[in-house]
């Protein structure tokens, strides 16, 4: 992995400290040559919740665009692994991120500034 990345499983990833939107996070990835993080099993997950600079949460590559429940992946797929705080997701909240400086996850207004995680895949650089 280059440019600071980190790699795990295959993909290497970065957690970044500016408090920004969701929207600009997902830009500011993708300017990157990377998308938004997408923890998809416990492992991966775990790994993310452990990169540095995660107090006050960092934003994942996972929404409910539609607001209907129905939580997908930056990449596309359908959310199969999910890592709740209790009580969430709530609704109108349509973005995910990490909690604070633990694991779970959070639904949270897009607007909101939090850091983030990008991911590259193997190979890109």
């Amino acid at each position: 992995c280059s440019m600071d990345y980190v790699r795990f499983n295959g993909v290497c990833y970065k957690s970044f400290r500016a408090w920004i939107t969701r929207d600009e996070a997902r830009q500011a990835c993708e300017a990157d040559g990377a998308m938004l993080a997408m923890p998809k099993d416990s492992e991966t997950n775990a790994f993310l919740a452990s990169l540095p600079e995660v107090t006050g949460g960092r934003w994942l590559g996972v929404t409910d665009t539609n607001a209907d429940g129905q939580w997908v992946l930056e990449d596309g797929q359908t959310l199969t692994y999910s890592n709740w705080k209790n009580n969430e997701p709530n609704d109108g909240n349509i973005c995910a991120s990490f909690y604070s400086t633990i694991a779970t996850w959070d639904s949270r207004l897009c607007s909101h500034q939090k850091g983030y995680i990008c991911q590259r895949n193997e190979g890109i650089t």
